[in-house]
């Protein structure tokens, strides 16, 4: 049974996990070719990696937003003086 490989394209991250739970249950079956199997696994890994940046990148812009006493956002330094983590 072939499997067409989807192309990892921006979209939204909900796609791109929902696609990676897709290559982890074909994966988990365990009824393809090993040649099919290699290359859904490298396709998992290469959104998975995506998906990490993504994640890290929205954390930091997360981390430097700060909601000031009017209620308005401000987006902040990247690394806030005397903060400790």
């Amino acid at each position: 049974m072939a499997t067409k490989h989807k192309v990892p394209t921006p979209g939204s991250i909900e796609d791109s996990l929902g696609r990676l739970e897709e290559i982890a249950g074909l994966l988990q079956q365990g009824e393809l070719p090993l040649e099919e199997s290699l290359k859904l696994y490298e396709e998992g890994l290469g959104i998975s990696r995506t998906c990490a940046k993504r994640l890290q990148d929205a954390a930091l812009t997360v981390k430097r937003l700060e909601k000031n006493l009017a209620g308005t956002l401000k987006l902040m330094s990247e690394e806030p003086e005397g903060e400790d983590d």
